[in-house]
């Protein structure tokens, strides 16, 4: 119920937050939900974590989803993220299965997996090429911009040679609120 009121409530909100930010809660509610029902002794307890890891699911597969639309291919990238969302299933499997047979309890393998929210924040800053570095964002505003060096810079899409309607101004930042901040 968490995950689904977080999807049915998204459109709403999620435009006032950036990438980063949304990347950011991800790892944050996934990591609680493990915790707290790895250390929880109550059904309700366990219930809680569990109901934080619908919210963080909630939020990571709407904003990863919309985040493939930036790349240069995004039917490549729709794919590739929807393998990936295939085979977490039969990693995360694997994974309780062998920690199983190595005679791990239920909450080591939790605390274990504490591991993936910390690769996630690796992967998104480490990892993940910003959209830029293929060419398929340009800064708003003076096409003389220095944009090599500037990582907290934000791109626009662009959609038919020009911006979406609705960006205006001549800044090559982009407003928080316009949800286009990806780094």
């Amino acid at each position: 119920v968490p995950g689904l009121l977080v999807k049915t409530t998204g459109p709403f909100w999620y435009h006032l937050t950036s990438y980063r930010f949304r990347t950011l809660c991800v790892a944050i509610l996934g990591g609680a939900g493990l915790t707290i029902v790895a250390y929880s002794k109550t059904l309700e307890g366990q219930l809680a974590g569990v109901a934080l890891c619908s919210v963080q699911q909630a939020i990571g597969e709407a904003t990863y989803l919309a985040l493939t639309s930036v790349y240069v291919e995004p039917q490549a990238t729709v794919t590739a993220w929807s393998s990936g969302t295939g085979f977490s299933g039969i990693m995360g499997f694997g994974w309780v299965l062998t920690l199983r047979a190595l005679k791990f309890s239920y909450s080591t393998v939790l605390l274990y997996s504490l591991s993936f929210p910390a690769l996630l924040l690796l992967s998104y800053h480490l990892i993940l090429r910003r959209p830029v570095e293929h060419g398929t964002y340009v800064g708003l505003g003076n096409e003389e911009d220095d944009r090599s060096g500037d990582d907290d810079a934000t791109y626009q899409p662009q959609v038919n040679g020009r911006p979406p309607a609705g960006v205006t101004g001549r800044s090559p930042r982009l407003n928080q609120h316009q949800g286009l901040d990806l780094r």
